[in-house]
């Protein structure tokens, strides 16, 4: 059997659960408790389809602004793209224009995924699903609405980034 691997970086401002995604997506466990990333830090995990094997090397970012200047280093080489932001903060949404020009300087125009985090938190909702959907068509990649806690969409967005680098 083929294995194919891919480096998937994943951004967006601070606490907007790219951490928990990653954890959820890999151990299926969810955590209460907020760390925060300092520079960068990578997890893998391995995709099984019906004729191959997919390694995910998925690469979780910190959105803290003093880390800009090391991002950089983390993009390179990038296959793959989850850009995440927390549906209860309107400022991470708007902010998705940075991170995006940011990414397609460093890694030109790769494979990616809107996810529009926190869903479980519906009650508390600033950003839109329509919000969500309009940029995810703004930047032409497919888009999401996940929660971290709930598990929801989780698995089906990094299946459907493994997929699209699958058939690049």
């Amino acid at each position: 059997m083929k294995t194919y691997g891919f480096k998937i970086v994943t951004i967006g401002e601070p606490a907007v659960g790219k951490t928990s995604l990653i954890r959820r997506f890999t151990t299926g466990k969810f955590s209460e408790s907020y760390l925060k990333t300092i520079g960068a830090d990578f997890t893998i995990k391995y995709l099984d389809y019906p004729d191959k094997r997919v390694l995910l090397q998925i690469w979780d970012l910190a959105g803290d602004s003093r880390f800009k200047w090391i991002r950089r280093d983390y993009y390179q080489e990038a296959n793959g793209c989850l850009i995440v932001y927390d549906i209860t903060r309107k400022e991470t949404y708007d902010e998705l224009d940075e991170w995006v020009e940011n990414l397609r300087n460093y890694c030109g125009d790769i494979p990616s995924i809107l996810m529009g985090n926190k869903v479980d938190l519906a009650d508390q909702r600033k950003v839109t699903k329509e919000e969500g959907e309009a940029y995810s068509k703004k930047i032409n990649v497919p888009f999401f609405e996940t929660s971290a806690s709930s598990g929801e969409n989780v698995e089906e967005s990094f299946k459907l980034l493994s997929d699209l680098l699958l058939k690049q």
